[in-house]
């Protein structure tokens, strides 16, 4: 199989490089296109108007000095000379589920690709996993060629491992679960007219329903949620006039 493999942290992230490294021992082309810095929480961002630099790294290794969804179009349009089979965004350092799809750019280079046309998953891990991280890469790449199977054409997946050291290979299919920060806001400096913040904030609630990403990955089991670019409110057309 011949695999596009991105993220939002940088080309040279641990987790990427060693997904790759695992993916290319089971057989496969691999092909790294990721920003040459970390660009988390870029949400689905591109760069217009200005020239964007790709630098390779390597053997099948380019760094792009933009956004995961810069990375992913460049990749497609121009870079590659062989289209991908599937698409992989990640492995993330840190998860991604509830309200976090929104914000991050991890999910925004797989959407991007799967708005293109093509098989695409995202996938994080929960910061502080305790998994043996060469078992992480390989439970990682088995699951991801399994998922690679489903039809991803009306939507794309979403996964997320759990911080477990027993962790195995099963799965569940879940919804989004609520997932809310107490934001803040913190000045650090006023100089020459200019105000400069930070912005922030920590977990303070999260919906737990059952079923949801959240909940599942709490027990210790790998969350797979589908997920498409339909923004559309259906109820507002089925509600009574």
């Amino acid at each position: 199989m011949n695999i596009l493999l991105t993220n939002d942290d940088g080309f040279d992230s641990t987790y990427i490089v060693g997904l790759a490294e695992t993916l290319k021992f089971l057989g496969h082309k691999v092909t790294i296109i990721a920003p040459l810095k970390n660009k988390s929480a870029v949400s689905h961002s591109i760069t217009l108007h200005k020239p964007i630099s790709v630098e390779p790294k390597g053997i099948d290794v380019f760094a792009v000095d933009g956004t995961p969804v810069d990375c992913v179009y460049i990749a497609l349009n121009a870079l590659l000379e062989e289209k991908p089979d599937l698409v992989i965004s990640g492995i993330n350092d840190g998860p991604n589920f509830g309200e976090d799809i929104i914000y991050s750019g991890t999910i925004g280079a797989a959407r991007e690709a799967y708005m293109k046309g093509y098989k695409s998953i995202s996938i994080s891990k929960v910061y502080g996993n305790e998994l043996d991280i060469s078992k992480m890469f390989h439970i990682t790449a088995s699951l991801l060629l399994k998922l690679s199977m489903y039809p991803l054409d009306k939507y794309f997946f979403n996964v997320n491992i759990p911080d477990n050291a027993k962790i195995t290979e099963a799965i569940a299919f879940t919804h989004l679960s609520t997932r809310k920060w107490e934001e803040e806001v913190s000045l650090l400096v006023k100089q020459n007219n200019h105000q400069y913040y930070t912005i922030g904030g920590y977990e303070s609630t999260m919906g737990i329903e059952e079923g949801s990403d959240a909940d599942i990955i709490n027990k210790g089991i790998i969350s797979v949620t589908p997920l498409s670019d339909n923004y559309t409110y259906i109820d507002f057309f089925n509600k009574d006039k």
